[in-house]
């Protein structure tokens, strides 16, 4: 995982900062948030940084509210260009929907104005690109109450439709995040009810009525990606709302991620502290999340500055292992996770077998025996005590590291032969990678 701040906290350019959004470009990454004096301020405008090579550049303004404040930018890289939407106006139950384009990947911008009433663009998250090109936005109002809906228009921004997210049981719901589940969608949102609400949709125009999820939410943002096996990764705040409160702490900050019967897990903290630099109480809010070459995730960080958070697949891998773990050996999803994180040789020596059984075993052209089926799942098992600990390149070197408490040997010469998960050595060596996954220095 690889951290930086896109402007310095201590010499920021405004006072204030909030919402970013994000956009991964083939050659270079695009951020924008809106800030100026406070919040709901006619100073605040859209900011905007480029990272090329690794590095944030110089941020600059990129729009004013013509006298009225700014809000929630999103961006969308579409063919017709990277499209930046806004809201502009003096309260949130007011602001209306503006858009800049820039075709040279957010050196310069083209003001489009503001979009034709009543539609307002996406409000927070940044939309789904259809097949056909039409972005699936979404949306919400916070005018006699809160109410979630999509829109959709053309790649170069036609208004194409406006559909209601049904909401009968008033959960007070805005800002949903839209991702791609099945053959169909699926959309998170914020809401201040205690709990992420959920609606799907098979088309994009007709959404199931909202409803509450066991993800707690203390009515702060959230966003939501596909990574590219399909599933869903999560940036939220997983923190409760007290009794009477309208919402909770916006720490820490976390990534979740789903599994195929829809329920979620919480793999990765990306900031936990409990107060600001200043003594406040501490804020990591309103994240974004793209997936590109990486995992890329920005977030306000204590209204002070925007922090960018990169982590590798290869990273969000190790977190994978605890998703194919169950009670009983699964070889069909355990082979696959095991595969990419150990490597063919490494794991054909743990389990006991060759490297071309392995592959058989892998593409299911052979059944997994029940004795090594057993063995991998005990592998599948190690390695998830070693996930929160190590990366990939950490685990595998374990493995061939000599460790004292296995008598000088290393677990890979522990486990060796037709041994069995309830040996004595297999059981030291579970021990041992249990220990290592909360004291990494043992």
């Amino acid at each position: 995982m690889h951290t930086a701040f896109i402007f310095d906290p201590v010499d920021p350019p405004t006072p204030a900062c909030h919402a970013p959004t994000i956009a991964a470009l083939p050659d270079r990454l695009v951020a924008a948030w809106f800030a100026g004096s406070h919040e709901k301020n006619p100073d605040v405008g859209i900011w905007c940084a480029v990272n090329r090579n690794g590095d944030w550049q110089t941020p600059r303004q990129v729009a004013d509210g013509w006298g009225e404040a700014c809000w929630n930018p999103v961006l969308c890289d579409t063919t017709a260009g990277l499209h930046l939407f806004y809201k502009v106006g003096t309260s949130p139950g007011r602001w209306r929907g503006a858009v800049l384009t820039s075709t040279d990947g957010g050196e310069t911008w083209r003001d489009r104005g503001e979009l034709p009433a009543p539609y307002l663009g996406p409000v927070k998250n940044k939309p789904l690109v259809l097949a056909n090109g039409v972005l699936l936005c979404p949306s919400s109002r916070e005018t006699g109450g809160w109410r979630c809906h999509f829109e959709t228009f053309s790649p170069d921004l036609e208004p194409l439709g406006e559909y209601a997210v049904p909401n009968p049981d008033d959960l007070r719901a805005i800002q949903p995040a839209v991702y791609r589940r099945g053959d169909g969608f699926e959309a998170l949102a914020r809401t201040r009810s205690g709990s992420v609400g959920r609606t799907e949709s098979r088309d994009g125009r007709h959404w199931s009525p909202l409803e509450t999820t066991p993800l707690p939410n203390p009515n702060s943002g959230i966003d939501v990606a596909n990574l590219p096996d399909g599933r869903a990764l999560l940036a939220y705040n997983p923190a409760t709302t007290p009794e009477g409160r309208w919402g909770g702490a916006r720490t820490p900050i976390a990534l979740a991620l789903s599994s195929a019967d829809g329920a979620w897990r919480d793999v990765m903290t990306l900031d936990d502290d409990t107060f600001a630099p200043d003594g406040g109480a501490a804020e990591f809010s309103y994240p974004a999340v793209i997936c590109g070459d990486a995992v890329h995730v920005v977030y306000t960080w204590h209204r002070r500055t925007i922090k960018h958070v990169r982590v590798a697949f290869s990273d969000l891998q190790l977190t994978m292992v605890n998703d194919a773990l169950d009670e009983s050996p699964a070889p069909a999803s355990e082979w696959p996770t095991l595969f990419k994180v150990l490597g063919p040789e490494l794991l054909g020596c743990l389990v006991g077998v060759s490297v071309s059984s392995t592959r058989r075993y892998l593409s299911q052209t052979r059944h997994t025996p029940d004795a090594v089926a057993a063995r991998l799942h005990f592998i599948a098992l190690v390695v998830g005590d070693l996930a929160g600990a190590y990366n990939e390149i950490g685990v595998r070197r374990w493995f061939e590291r000599p460790r004292k408490r296995l008598g000088g040997n290393a677990p890979n010469a522990v486990l060796v032969g037709d041994w069995r998960p309830e040996d004595e050595g297999p059981r030291r060596v579970r021990e041992l990678a249990n220990n290592l996954a909360y004291s990494p220095a043992t």
